[in-house]
């Protein structure tokens, strides 16, 4: 009788663990044995081994090694952790783009685990990392509808070149480990700096004419009516200039149309 009441040191740790101290051990011995071996060879024999619990207490809380890596991943993938916000009152279409992927660098760059999953969907094609990576596509489609809203009036296709863009960045971020790329490293401060002013600038010279082109365009034809009907008006040319900013070349194929469209 004195046996049974006499506790190993795991159980009477187990025995005081509340569900969330469970659940953060459970992460946290995933945290370790990926970035020790990486998805593909997360066993959940080692993962109750290192979180010390029973396999009944992890069934209690997941289905499966699946359901838990696919459950485990929402709080590491930058698209699925609610990082993609956008502030829509005080930031540009352009602003919100360059500060959705400068801060997917910083994430990125921070974040192993993350590392290690983008890793894992390129080497394997397993029910799993085709769902990891869905997921990150799906949930990116609303903040890609209003890009692609905003920035239509560019003739870049947004889609494809915002996935060069971030296909990019998770290339040069994972690989700075290994070598420089293209005699730079961006495992460095100064090579981080670098790709973050680079990307910047990418951004405002693919992106960031799109809405001022639009505005000027929808300007420009406002004028142009305005003008139309002063001079319909018999307004003197001199007022008409002055008040819609158009040039006299402007001006003169707004009153002689046939000539312009002869030339």
């Amino acid at each position: 009788m004195e046996e049974d009441k006499i506790k190993s040191p795991q159980a009477s740790q187990r025995y005081r663990r509340t569900r969330a101290t469970l659940e953060q051990d459970i992460i946290t011995a995933a945290e370790q044995l990926i970035g020790e071996k990486g998805f593909s060879r997360l066993k959940l024999t080692e993962l109750c081994e290192k979180a010390k619990i029973e396999s009944p207490v992890f069934y209690n809380r997941y289905e499966d090694i699946d359901d838990f890596v696919e459950k485990f991943v929402r709080n590491y993938d930058y698209w699925l952790s609610d990082n993609v916000t956008l502030d829509t009152k005080n930031l540009s279409p352009v602003e919100n783009m360059n500060h959705i992927i400068q801060t997917l660098i910083d994430s990125l760059a921070a974040n192993p685990v993350m590392q290690k999953l983008i890793a894992w969907e390129l080497n394997e094609n397993t029910y799993v990392t085709r769902r990891t990576a869905q997921n990150r596509d799906n949930n990116s489609q609303e903040v890609i509808h209003y890009f692609e809203n905003q920035l239509k009036a560019n003739d870049i296709n947004f889609n494809v070149g915002c996935a060069i863009l971030i296909g990019g960045v998770y290339y040069l971020i994972m690989h700075k480990d290994l070598a420089t790329f293209n005699n730079i490293d961006f495992s460095t401060d100064e090579g981080m700096q670098m790709l973050k002013e680079t990307v910047t600038k990418m951004i405002y010279k693919l992106f960031g004419t799109a809405r001022g082109r639009a505005a000027s365009t929808t300007e420009k034809l406002t004028s142009q009516r305005i003008a139309r009907n002063l001079l319909q008006s018999g307004v003197d040319r001199d007022t008409i200039l002055k008040a819609t900013g158009l040039s006299e070349d402007e001006l003169n194929v707004l009153n002689n149309p046939e000539e312009a469209t002869a030339e």
